[in-house]
């Protein structure tokens, strides 16, 4: 390889390795790719309060977060009582 080519090839991979080491980095330049919000949590801020580990429809703030959390794990936890997939009807 000519010299000219690999200081080509150096400094294509030096800006390629600036720009994926500072995408995620917390830089504060701006990035072109854009950034979602983080999506509301599905489990609540409280443990499961379940003698055997498991959350309870009283565990969840709304039904929307422990419909969230059905949907996203089963009914590992005994969420949905009477088998029609939705979680805590109480709270709805």
């Amino acid at each position: 390889m000519h010299t000219a080519t690999r200081i080509r090839a150096l400094a294509l991979l030096t800006m390629i390795s600036i720009a994926v080491g500072t995408a995620g980095c917390g830089s504060s330049t701006e990035s072109s790719i854009p950034v979602q919000d983080s999506p509301p949590s599905m489990t609540p801020s409280r443990g499961p309060s379940g003698s055997d580990g498991t959350y309870n429809c009283g565990d969840f703030d709304t039904h929307s977060q422990a419909q969230a959390y059905f949907d996203s794990v089963g009914d590992i936890d005994g969420l949905d009582g009477n088998g029609d997939g939705v979680a805590c009807e109480s709270l709805s």
